[in-house]
């Protein structure tokens, strides 16, 4: 009885050594990625990050915020910040309040206002980077989501 138990397991382990890798499943294959396609450079030269946030309000204030960070401390910044306001389908300039911070690593504006009336807004932050000696290196302007404060007291951001 047990030669016949030891030659069972014996047949059935040599059963699942020549099944087995014939019920593997197979496995899709990896995508082709070229490993010599180009990796798209940062955005911007020498920010590291920009960060803002508005919103507004129906008793027409808003909380208007810009953060910027460029890692070299060789290199100064100024961050302004302008709240703008659409008219006849472009953004109105000058800008209804403008505010302007400047220093080295992360600079930021956090500022609100009231007396905004019906209609679009959004943000516009600019940033001028400036070497060590003074020379402007890289101008970026961009650009926060839209707040529509309509007639009926509604606002709604795009």
């Amino acid at each position: 009885m047990k030669k016949r138990k030891l030659a069972l397991a014996l047949c059935l382990a040599l059963l699942v050594g020549i099944v087995s890798p014939a019920m593997t499943f197979a496995t899709p294959p990896e995508p082709d990625i070229p490993v010599d396609d180009p990796v798209d450079p940062a955005p911007y030269s020498y920010i590291d990050s920009i960060v803002m946030d508005f919103s507004m309000y129906t008793d027409g204030s808003s909380t208007d915020y810009a953060e910027v960070y460029v890692p070299n401390r060789n290199y100064h910044y100024t961050l302004t910040l302008e709240l703008l306001k659409m008219s006849g389908g472009s953004w109105d300039v000058p800008a209804t309040v403008k505010w302007t911070n400047s220093g080295t690593g992360t600079v930021y504006i956090d500022e609100s206002y009231d007396g905004l009336s019906y209609g679009a807004y959004c943000l516009a932050a600019t940033i001028n980077v400036y070497n060590a000696s003074g020379i402007k290196v890289e101008a970026v302007t961009e650009y926060s989501r839209t707040a529509v404060f309509n007639s009926d007291g509604i606002i709604y951001y795009w």
